[in-house]
C-alpha cells in the first residue's frame, strides 16, 4: 500500500524526532509493506524539506519510496486544472494519486482533503486520508487504499 506525503506536514512527518502523531507511519512503512509514493512537483517540495529528503531518499534506497516520472505527472496535473473541479492550490499531489492509484494521503491542508475526497478528480475507490494519531486505525487495517494506476498515462 501507498501513501503521498503533502508538503505541509513533512517536516513533522521526516523530523528528528519525528512527531508522535506521524511515528505509526514509519511502523506502519516497516510492518505492512507501507512505501511513500512521490514525484514531480511534490518532490520538489518534499525535498525542500532537509529531513525529508534525506529520509525520502534513504527510504528509496530501501525499497521503501517510490518516485513517479515527472512528464506524465505534469500532463495529469495540466488536465486536473483544466477541469475546474480542483480547489486546492495542490493538483500536482492530484494527479500523484491519480497516475500511481494511491488512495492515501498524509496531510492536514483542508481544500486539499476535500479535493482528495472528489470523485470527479480521483475515482473509486474513495481517497482517505492519515491527519496524525487520531487516524493510525487506517494504518492497521489492510483497506483498499489503491486504484488501478492510469496505464495510459505510464
Amino acid at each position: 500500500m501507498y501513501m503521498i506525503i503533502d508538503k505541509n506536514v513533512a517536516g513533522e512527518v521526516f523530523g528528528n524526532p519525528c512527531k508522535k502523531d506521524y511515528q505509526p507511519i514509519f511502523s506502519w512503512i516497516d510492518k505492512k509493506n507501507g512505501c511513500i509514493i512521490y514525484g514531480g512537483k511534490n518532490a520538489i517540495e518534499l525535498f525542500e524539506v532537509d529531513k525529508a529528503r534525506d529520509a525520502i531518499i534513504k527510504l528509496d534506497r530501501a525499497g521503501k519510496a517510490k518516485k513517479m516520472d515527472y512528464c506524465e505527472l505534469d500532463k495529469i496535473e495540466d488536465s486536473i486544472v483544466k477541469s475546474g473541479f480542483c480547489v486546492s492550490n495542490d493538483p500536482h499531489v492530484l494527479a500523484l494519486a491519480r497516475i500511481s492509484g494511491t488512495r492515501f494521503l498524509c496531510s492536514k491542508d483542508v481544500d486539499l482533503i476535500s479535493d482528495f475526497g472528489n470523485l470527479k478528480i480521483l475515482p473509486v475507490p474513495h481517497g482517505k486520508v492519515y491527519k496524525g494519531y487520531q487516524s493510525v486505525e487506517m494504518l492497521r487495517k489492510d483497506g483498499n487504499y489503491h486504484a488501478a494506476p492510469c496505464y495510459k498515462c505510464l
